[in-house]
């Protein structure tokens, strides 16, 4: 996604920081620096930039709260000063220092620090991928120019949800992500649960049907395939949830080969369970093999942990291998689904043909609609 270069940053709110030569996007990885300190070998290890717009439209990690601060001089230049934020950090807390961002008409927006010298953020192509950049202070004024693009759901720029679960025609997601959030209006058909426990082999789940807060591991239904059709609104908000959420999640998939730099959840396969598909068909969470999770980007994206930004359930040893979902209302009804007097498990199939379930002995969990069971034809409402 390229946009038109524009004055576009407009005091506090969620934006995107795209370097203007490279198309990358700032995407943050981790919320530790070495060195404490923007100095010439100032640790940005942190961070890294994504060109692959299919990949940043749905990473938490690229939306960054800019936090005024005022006015301030940064190498003896008079600027505007922000604290940047995300994923559960921010400049300050990194660097115990604000930024420093200033504007050039026609070019572009400096990232700028100083601690003698004014050093402004580059972006430059990685040694190993070249779709990955890195972020450095030594850059010159071929890449140090940033856009700065606010957050809608309504513009380019927008944040969607990616589904990672297809289960009786639905779109699955989990995310953990530093920031709140309501489903956008074209997001129509939008739900968003969190577990409220695990009880008779199934994960009781609870909508939420209002503002999300920040920093809540959820799971989503999602009206589309694609983040463009799955797209939030994100704002900060005061709501809060029940303390009874039983999902865990994780902002961090990092192991760059530097000991400061690994910060990561392995995947447990007796003790973690991850959103799937049920032998039966039905949307839950189940276990899976270390295997199973394979990053692209090995140098700092380690195999075998729990993506970045993800929701998971943590459980004892010997928790069956799969436990479905059910809502908190068919639970506390006893519902498992609509069934026939004399039923027997059997697929249930539309009436196109399509299987949506196999050898069934519920409904709970599919969409409204006409089906065939047991050579039968059922209405789910």
């Amino acid at each position: 996604m390229s946009l038109p270069m524009q004055a576009q940053l407009d005091g506090s709110g969620y934006y995107r920081a795209q370097n203007v030569s490279s198309g990358r996007y700032v995407s943050i990885i981790h919320n530790k620096s070495q060195s404490q300190l923007v100095t010439m070998e100032a640790d940005l290890e942190a961070t890294r930039t994504f060109k692959s717009w299919d990949m940043v439209s749905c990473d938490p990690s690229t939306i960054v709260y800019f936090e005024f601060t005022g006015q301030g001089k940064i190498g003896g230049y008079m600027m505007d000063t922000y604290n940047l934020c995300g994923q559960g950090t921010s400049t300050n807390e990194i660097m115990q220092r604000k930024l420093g961002i200033k504007y050039q008409t026609n070019k572009g927006y400096q990232f700028c620090a100083s601690e003698g010298n004014l050093y402004r953020l580059g972006d430059v192509t990685s040694k190993i991928y070249s779709d990955v950049g890195e972020l450095t202070v030594n850059g010159t004024s071929s890449n140090w120019f940033w856009n700065i693009l606010p957050v809608t759901s309504t513009g380019e720029s927008y944040f969607g949800v990616k589904p990672t679960v297809t289960a009786e025609g639905n779109y699955y997601a989990t995310m953990y992500a530093d920031f709140g959030f309501t489903p956008a209006a074209s997001a129509q058909g939008m739900k968003v649960y969190y577990a409220e426990k695990v009880a008779d082999g199934k994960v009781i789940i609870q909508e939420i049907t209002g503002p999300v807060p920040a920093s809540t591991p959820v799971i989503f239904l999602c009206p589309s395939d694609t983040p463009s059709g799955n797209r939030l609104d994100i704002a900060k908000n005061n709501a809060t949830l029940p303390s009874s959420n039983v999902l865990s999640g994780v902002y961090f998939c990092i192991a760059n080969g530097q000991s400061f730099h690994k910060d990561f959840v392995a995947y447990d396969p007796e003790t973690m369970r991850v959103l799937g598909v049920c032998s039966d068909g039905r949307p839950g969470f189940v276990k899976k093999s270390a295997s199973d999770f394979v990053s692209p980007y090995l140098m700092f994206r380690p195999s075998g942990a729990i993506p970045a930004n993800t929701a998971y359930l943590k459980v004892p040893s010997g928790t069956p291998d799969e436990l479905p979902l059910i809502t908190a209302e068919e639970y506390a009804a006893g519902i498992n689904g609509v069934t026939i007097d004399g039923n027997v498990a059997s697929n249930i199939t539309t009436l196109s043909g399509t299987t949506v379930r196999k050898n069934a002995t519920s409904t709970a969990g599919l969409r409204p609609g006409v089906y065939i069971w047991n050579k039968k034809k059922i209405v789910v409402k």
